[in-house]
């Protein structure tokens, strides 16, 4: 009965506490098939990630062992090598894994709010023509933030030609302009409109609920800082006793090296898995951010016509 309510009020104004609560109950209370389909979509993502994590750990972790090494330039410039191929295979994997799981979620919020009893019996056949749709579009996000990215990174770059400060005193007005687009994600992928109308009307729905995307962003990264930093603990301290015993030479120690090896792998499968349900609060305070800032808009819209009239 509560993810029936949750799905009719998903395009209504809310007060800031409101749209927190509405945004962690649905994590909450769908948390079980959010679960299921992460492992069906996201998991195999996560674990091409974790390995290209342990071989890069591996690498890194090379680079303390070339000390007693006859060439030591050659060696390094291999690792160094070999080292960038692993990062940039981790880009593309995150990018997929990224936009996959982005895909995933708004499917599922979608149709929790369209469908009869929210997302309770929900088979894959069904959520699969929705989820394809949106893994096209997510990609068209990916590009356009790229190339916004690169935009900035320029203007930046003639800005600093000009003086530090000129730098300085653009960033605020970055942010200020920039936040707005928090409500592109949501937008696209929860209506029927091509990119360029919904990336102006989403725009106008930002800078209208500028302080409640800020709040609601703030608040969510917050609840998802938390959960990637328990998530990611457990890696960095095993990381970290695995360098140590890679120091030593003794049989022993590198015998329990290879244990601490295996378990970095599997706890860099937990970071990542761990990293994506943090995603999740983020994306569902933006979306109902956007459900509540929509109404608020054609309120708006709707006032001035008449005013106009």
């Amino acid at each position: 009965m509560e993810k029936k309510e949750t799905a009719r009020l998903f395009y209504a104004k809310r007060s800031l506490g409101d749209t927190l609560n509405y945004s962690v109950d649905f994590v909450k209370n769908n948390l079980k098939c959010l679960l299921k389909f992460m492992a069906l979509l996201i998991l195999p993502w996560n674990v091409i990630q974790a390995i290209l994590m342990w071989m890069l750990s591996g690498a890194l972790i090379d680079f303390a062992a070339i000390a007693d090494s006859t060439d030591v330039v050659a060696i390094a410039g291999l690792l160094g090598v070999k080292h960038l191929l692993l990062y940039g295979g981790m880009m593309l994997v995150s990018v997929g894994a990224g936009t996959c799981l982005i895909a995933l979620f708004f499917s599922l919020l979608k149709l929790n709010h369209e469908r009869e009893g929210g997302l309770a019996g929900l088979r894959f056949q069904e959520l699969k023509p929705l989820y394809v749709s949106n893994v096209f579009k997510g990609l068209r996000l990916f590009a356009f933030h790229i190339l916004l990215g690169f935009v900035i990174a320029l203007l930046m770059g003639l800005l600093a030609g000009i003086s530090p400060w000129v730098v300085l005193a653009f960033v605020p007005f970055l942010f200020i302009f920039m936040l707005p687009l928090a409500l592109l994600m949501p937008a696209y992928m929860l209506e029927k409109q091509s990119f360029f109308k919904t990336l102006a009307s989403s725009y106008r729905m930002g800078f209208i609920t500028w302080g409640g995307v800020f709040a609601v962003l703030l608040v969510m990264a917050i609840i998802a800082g938390l959960i990637q930093l328990a998530a990611s603990a457990p890696w960095y301290i095993v990381t970290m006793v695995e360098y140590v015993f890679s120091l030593s030479e003794n049989a022993a120690t590198e015998s329990a090296s290879v244990g601490f090896n295996i378990l970095s792998g599997f706890m860099a499968l937990f970071l990542f898995f761990g990293q994506a349900i943090g995603l999740l609060f983020i994306y569902s305070g933006m979306g109902y951010q956007f459900g509540h800032a929509s109404v608020k808009s054609q309120e708006i819209k709707v006032t001035d016509q008449i005013d106009s009239f």
